[in-house]
């Protein structure tokens, strides 16, 4: 009997090993899978901005591709308005070692913009013809939301206006791509990888709910 009582628990016990092993070996083709699926997703999201990313979970594999190819790179972009037809306002954002020096350069013979103030400038292009008359705002990195000096040009929405001002930020800086501001923002450090998905959310939420959830995510609630 004793004999016949420790065969059964030798079976048994190789019977839970090989449990074990398909439970695990299961477990470990899902997270396999799981992780191909998210670094597929990262790398929509970094080429083709939020917009062109289609799962939420696209930003897990950010840092290795984040990084500003130089250290002195300035990049601008339209933030809001102008894209398709003339709005009131458009917002044109700068960042980069070289932001506050462009400032400068587009408000000459006028006082320096203050940090973290809101203030009007008449801007100009190189000859001196005048562009716009529009609120400008700068920031000091690291305290900026890419942790890069930045400025944000607060203009009128025309498609002449647009075109003058980014033609003249153009001579000095490069258009961004898609999402870049977001990737730098990660690259600095100012916002974590769920604040990076929150942000996503928030821009793209089309229900109430989905705002409300994006907001607790993007305050570290759900952090």
């Amino acid at each position: 009997n004793y004999v016949v009582y420790v065969m059964v628990m030798s079976h048994f016990r190789s019977i839970l090993v090989i449990i074990a092993i398909m439970l695990l070996s299961s477990h470990a083709f899902r997270i396999a899978r799981c992780t191909n699926v998210i670094s597929k997703s990262a790398s929509s999201f970094l080429s083709n901005g939020i917009q062109g990313c289609e799962s939420k979970y696209a930003y897990t594999r950010l840092l290795s591709r984040v990084a500003p190819e130089e250290d002195d790179d300035t990049i601008f972009a339209l933030s809001s308005g102008g894209s398709t037809s003339a709005t009131a306002v458009a917002v044109i954002r700068v960042t980069g070692s070289k932001a506050h020096s462009l400032l400068q350069r587009l408000i000459p013979r006028q006082k320096p913009v203050p940090t973290r103030v809101a203030v009007v400038r008449n801007l100009y292009d190189d000859s001196g013809v005048p562009l716009d008359q529009a609120l400008v705002l700068k920031f000091d990195g690291p305290q900026s939301f890419t942790g890069e000096d930045v400025v944000e040009f607060h203009c009128h929405g025309s498609r002449a206006v647009i075109q003058g001002l980014m033609t003249t930020l153009g001579k000095y800086a490069r258009v961004a791509e898609r999402g870049e501001f977001t990737q730098r923002a990660f690259a600095s450090g100012k916002l974590d990888l769920l604040a990076v998905e929150a942000l996503a959310d928030l821009l793209t939420a089309d229900t109430q709910l989905q705002r409300q959830q994006a907001l607790r995510q993007l305050d570290g609630r759900l952090s």
